[in-house]
């Protein structure tokens, strides 16, 4: 046993030096850092989200945006997201970020679909009353917010409604409309009442 107890204590050498088994060795795991898509809430509370400076990264379908959809040819469009909550040097809460996608609507010169990118700058500041928006900085649009909560949908909606053209068309040469030729009519020439009595005496 005891030529056994040289090999022991020089194996439970090298375990504290390599950090093996249960040593109180620091270890370190080098790998890529996980990135998870935030899962955006339907409903938030702006002013809380400002105060506490949050951010919101995701991806925003478009049902529910009813006052967006008369004008779509596809509903399937998602709207990526990035909005970050702050209050500025003047104490105003504000939303800043952008909305970005590419929505299918109806080209209004042949009815079919046209592809039309979309990429909005958000400003906005964030007040409780339409009274309160008339002391708001240059360069936000007010956001009004009245009640405890916000769907974000509706404020996404919002952003999208006026980023779209107001008149949707395809390219110049690419619209598929078909032009419609309306020949003009050929002109008759009517034969005068006198020619007809003329004739009228003289049959032959």
């Amino acid at each position: 046993m005891r030529g056994f107890l040289p090999i022991l204590a020089a194996v439970g050498n090298m375990t504290k030096t390599l950090g093996f088994f249960d040593s109180d060795a620091p270890r370190h795991y080098h790998c890529a850092p996980m990135v998870m898509q935030e899962r955006l809430p339907t409903n938030f509370d702006p002013f809380r989200l400002a105060d506490a400076g949050r951010e919101l990264r995701g991806q925003l379908g478009l049902e529910g945006m009813d006052r967006l959809a008369p004008g779509l040819a596809d509903r399937a469009a998602v709207v990526a997201v990035e909005l970050k909550f702050g209050v500025d040097s003047e104490k105003f809460r504000y939303i800043s970020g952008r909305v970005w996608t590419t929505l299918t609507l109806l080209c209004q010169r042949c009815m079919q679909p046209v592809a039309v990118p979309v990429d909005k700058t958000v400003s906005l500041g964030i007040v409780p009353s339409a009274d309160a928006a008339e002391s708001l900085q240059p360069g936000y649009d007010p956001l009004i917010v009245d009640t405890p909560l916000v769907a974000l949908a509706t404020i996404i909606e919002d952003e999208l409604l006026l980023a779209v053209p107001m008149v949707p068309m395809h390219p110049p040469g690419s619209c598929e409309a078909v032009v419609l030729l309306v020949e003009k009519p050929v002109p008759v020439k009517k034969e005068s009442p006198f020619a007809v009595l003329a004739r009228l005496k003289d049959p032959s």
